[in-house]
């Protein structure tokens, strides 16, 4: 296309310059007359009407009349020539470009059909889920509607340790302030509640079942279940009525008291905690060794039951044994010498005061015990030095808030 236009610049300089010298701006004008009626009754062509036309030239000197109009419109029937075939052109690049996009998605949707082993349809899984939903509700609704009375049960003694256990707390965060009577009010309802249960359940022997010395044992597996449940449930009443004592027992006038007494509570969690690991082993052992089909079975299931306990239960047991170390240690350093508090300056590091019940830890640093209470309570480290000085066990955590947890140990 730019070739032809070219051309007919060319042509058209050519025509200029056969014509006569006039200085100034030209303007071109292509005078065409009106198609005219062939012989055979048909328009003529523009550009064979336009052959015996001349070009008129204006230009600041007048106009002028230029004669080269064959040449002239020869090379605009090239330029129109060129404009068409551009066009087929373009209409030909579109036609190209059809097939490629087509063999382009085609090309993808092969790969996709391809790669259907190896990848997760997520729109087929949400479907099928929304599909199956109706028939999960319908085995919901049949399951709570076997089960009723154990669900009620349950939920009801998990909703009054919810509350008991909210008392508990505010009673411990008010230090020195703590009230009596909301505290004998929890250790009533929570010894009423073991006790109705206990009654309850008689049949179920769940007061053998607390001192591992239970004759019910439950075959199937949803009675297991209840029962150690509601085995569990009882104990975390009686670790509350714990610490109930624990706070009736151990008022607070000063911040190391406040701190010996969390120190109390964290003893007392991890101590119920161990021992509510015991009562589920017989139950789900019998269970695991009447539900397998075959002898040898029986002993493979009962004894990875056994295996899985046994490691669970040590390490409840380190975990108690540093809550009682913790304890019996009464605190985490010693009473430091008068030449060490000399060489320590005689002032206290936090409160920058002199020293009262002086600590030494043991990475050698001197603090007052009050003023690392509320450090140790959230790090096991040296406030200087970032030293251990307690527990290395990362898994031991603070249970001085006094709270008994919720969730039950089923297995």
């Amino acid at each position: 296309m730019s070739h032809n236009i070219g051309n007919l610049i060319s042509s058209l300089r050519t025509a200029l310059s056969a014509s006569d010298g006039n200085a100034g701006r030209l303007t071109l004008t292509v005078s065409q007359p009106p198609a005219q009626p062939a012989d055979n009754g048909t328009p003529r062509a523009a550009a064979a009407t336009a052959e015996t036309q001349p070009l008129l030239l204006h230009g600041s000197g007048g106009s002028v009349m230029a004669q080269p109009a064959a040449a002239v419109a020869a090379a605009a029937e090239a330029g129109l020539a060129g404009l068409g075939s551009g066009e087929l052109t373009g209409q030909q690049a579109v036609a190209q470009a059809a097939p490629e996009e087509g063999s382009i998605a085609a090309a993808a949707e092969q790969h996709r059909l391809s790669n259907l082993h190896s990848s997760v349809d997520l729109r087929a899984v949400a479907l099928a889920l929304e599909r199956g939903l109706p028939y999960a509700t319908l085995l919901l609704f049949l399951f709570v509607s076997s089960h009723l009375a154990g669900l009620a049960i349950f939920g009801f003694l998990t909703y009054v340790l919810y509350r008991l256990n909210a008392v508990v707390r505010a009673q411990v965060a008010l230090k020195q302030d703590r009230r009596a009577g909301p505290l004998l009010g929890v250790a009533g309802v929570a010894a009423l509640q073991v006790l109705l249960s206990l009654a309850a359940l008689h049949r179920q022997d769940v007061a053998g079942n607390l001192v591992l010395a239970g004759r019910a044992r439950p075959s199937k597996f949803w009675e297991v279940i209840f029962a150690v449940a509601v085995c569990d449930t009882l104990l975390r009443y009686l670790a509350v009525l714990l610490k109930v004592c624990v706070l009736l027992a151990m008022p607070v006038d000063s911040t190391a008291r406040f701190r010996r007494r969390g120190q109390v509570f964290t003893a007392v969690e991890y101590s119920c905690a161990l021992y509510r690991q015991l009562p589920p082993a017989p139950l789900w052992y019998h269970f695991f060794s009447s539900a397998a089909g075959s002898s040898f079975m029986a002993t493979g299931l009962s004894g990875a039951y056994l295996l899985v306990k046994a490691q669970q239960f040590f390490e409840r047991a380190a975990l108690a044994a540093l809550a009682v170390q913790q304890v019996a240690v009464r605190g985490y350093g010693g009473t430091p010498s008068a030449e060490e508090m000399q060489e320590a300056g005689g002032a206290c590091p936090i409160c920058q005061d002199a020293f009262r019940a002086p600590l030494r830890l043991s990475c050698g640093h001197i603090f007052c015990a009050d003023c690392c209470c509320e450090w140790f309570e959230r790090e096991r480290t040296c406030p200087m030095c970032r030293a251990a000085v307690g527990p290395a066990n990362k898994k031991f955590k603070s249970k001085s808030d006094g709270s008994t947890p919720l969730f039950p140990t089923i297995f």
